[in-house]
């Protein structure tokens, strides 16, 4: 039975009056929960403005000597090394620039170095700009430094005191408007590099001192030899960070002079540098000490060139110059990013003197060994001199295992006494401690030499192998008189495997076999 009309319209009625009332509840509720979150916000802010206040009041009339423990436990946590703070440390927070003094400010060397303070440093205050940090910009106004005397010192296995972890591609600086150093002190003790330098730094503290105004100056000695350094800069104060920072650097060691004349193209990233550099001395190979990779034994040179560095490579580029009588030119590029450096490298010699290749074997250089005399000396005067056909000199096998390398030389003509010689070709490689010449050729004015040879130096004891070819040489070529006492065309091969760190010793007791013709000779 369907209800009547009226008793419908009731119902609604009392129905949309039930909904309205939980309707209001619902809102009452609602407006005691707003009322309630806007409580806490207004507590919250005044108990937070309250701390704020505190800490603020706090950090005012702190005595900073008082943090001094904590703040050299968190500097020891992030240099990796003991910091002690023995006199004041004072902190001025209130200014868009605050700034921080520290007095007595020592870092602890490791137990090994056998010397306690890797840095002792009397005075040191710097400011920076808060602004900037706030969104991960460090700019640092001003940087003074009082009587700071910095040790670094590395072990003959490499490791060092100073173990950070930076990148191969060099250290970046913070942005310093006004650097100061003021009679500081810089003490190297390379035991791997048998160098041991002590050093006074300093630096002007207006721009009055032009491009002397930054001065690092010290004496030492490098693999017993008196090493001499002074390394020049423009002035520290005001130093514009998109402007070149200009530097000259002169380093004396024994017969070794290296002069550098150059900038830093962004004077905060040391990463970068380029420079017009000249090297001279009395045998490439002396270069070890200082740079650390193996050159070759050479007679007296000097060689000039670009010198640049863009993050972990090193190039000498555009280089020419002089190696005892013979032209030298090329690029050299080093690059120190993984593991050994490798170096690469293109030379070339318009005229190659012969007798220069000897001190490459081991053999005493002429320019050094006959002194008093000047020309070119044939091969046979130095044979009577060492008293060998073959150097017995120590080859520097442990060199090799510092650096892998692939090098090409050629040489477009040979000035020699003893052969008749053409030209020469050659490619060196290194890897891992093997070190390869392959190939190495000889042209002869008629013939050829051709081979290679394979020094293994990963062990004490180094295993040479040679594999040599002669091809087309005219017997009559080596010979004097008309006509010759001997004539022909000669055909040979030998392979050799040798032990011993010198070619003296490797040829000496080498092992193997050789094929030997020749089409006619004459009585």
């Amino acid at each position: 039975m369907t209800p009547e009309p009226k008793l419908l319209h009731l119902r609604f009625q009392d129905a949309r009056l039930g909904a309205a009332r939980h309707v209001a509840v619902l809102r009452q509720r609602l407006g005691n929960l707003t009322w309630s979150w806007g409580a806490f916000y207004g507590w919250f802010a005044a108990v937070f403005c309250a701390l704020l206040a505190a800490a603020l009041l706090w950090l005012y009339f702190l005595n900073w000597n008082t943090m001094r423990g904590p703040a050299a436990r968190y500097a020891s946590l992030r240099l990796g090394r003991e910091v002690r703070i023995d006199g004041d440390l004072a902190v001025h927070l209130f200014s868009f620039t605050p700034r921080i003094d520290v007095s007595g400010l020592k870092v602890v060397n490791p137990a090994w170095v056998g010397q306690p303070l890797a840095a002792d440093i009397v005075h040191a205050s710097f400011s920076f700009r808060l602004i900037p940090l706030i969104f991960g910009h460090l700019v640092l106004p001003s940087v003074e430094v009082d009587q700071p005397k910095i040790q670094v010192v590395r072990s003959a296995r490499g490791r060092t005191n100073w173990d950070f972890e930076t990148s191969a591609d060099g250290w970046r600086v913070p942005v310093i408007h006004h650097f100061v150093i003021r009679n500081g002190q810089l003490t190297v003790d390379d035991r791997l590099r048998k160098i041991v330098f002590v050093g006074t730094v300093s630096s002007q503290e207006n721009a009055a001192g032009g491009n002397n105004a930054f001065q690092l100056t010290g004496q030492g000695a490098l693999n017993g030899n008196k090493f001499l350094a002074q390394v020049r800069g423009g002035a520290l104060i005001n130093v514009d960070e998109t402007k070149p920072y200009t530097f000259t650097a002169d380093i004396h060691s024994g017969a070794t002079h290296v002069e550098a004349n150059g900038d830093i193209p962004n004077p905060f990233y040391l990463g970068r540098f380029r420079a017009v550099a000249t090297f001279s001395g009395a045998n490439l190979s002396d270069l070890y000490y200082l740079t650390g990779l193996a050159f070759p034994g050479t007679p007296p040179y000097r060689l000039s060139g670009s010198l640049t560095r863009e993050g972990s490579v090193f190039r000498f580029s555009s280089f020419a110059g002089i190696v005892g009588e013979t032209d030298l030119r090329g690029d050299v590029t080093v690059e120190s990013n993984h593991g050994l450096p490798f170096v690469r490298a293109a030379l070339r010699s318009r005229k190659l003197n012969f007798t220069d290749l000897a001190p490459l074997f081991g053999a005493p250089s002429h320019s050094r060994t006959l002194r008093g005399t000047s020309g070119t000396q044939p091969g046979s005067a130095i044979v009577a001199q060492s008293g060998r056909l073959l150097p017995d000199v120590p080859l520097h096998i442990e060199r090799i295992r510092q650096m892998n390398a692939d090098v090409q030389y050629d040489a477009d003509t040979i000035r020699s006494q003893d052969f008749p010689l053409r030209d020469l070709r050659l490619h060196v490689g290194l890897d891992n401690g093997i070190m390869t010449l392959d190939p190495i050729t000889f042209d002869f004015t008629r013939g050829r030499l051709a081979g290679s040879v394979r020094i293994d130096g990963r062990n004490a004891i180094a295993a040479t192998d040679i594999d040599a070819r002669l091809t087309n040489i005219r017997l009559e070529s080596f010979v004097s008189g008309n006509p010759p006492a001997i004539e022909g065309m000669l055909e040979a091969r030998a392979k050799l495997h040798g032990v011993g760190n010198s070619i003296h010793k490797a040829v000496s007791n080498a092992d193997g076999a050789h094929l030997c013709g020749s089409e006619r000779q004459i009585p």
